[in-house]
């Protein structure tokens, strides 16, 4: 049985202008990178803005 309850991650995603604009919360910082790093690789993304809330376990 896990130590801590399952935490999820709520990304909301919003493209204008090939920008990507991305905001919600994470469960830890380090998914924050592969999310940026993975909307980068789509045809036609310019730029990615990225505004989490990451949830640490007290």
């Amino acid at each position: 049985m896990p130590a801590h309850p399952a935490r999820s991650a709520e990304v909301h995603v919003h493209v204008a202008n090939g920008i990507v604009y991305l905001n919600g919360s994470l469960p830890e910082p380090a998914p924050e990178d592969v999310v940026v790093r993975g909307a980068r690789t789509v045809p036609g993304v310019v730029d990615v803005k990225a505004d989490f809330t990451v949830s640490v376990p007290a």
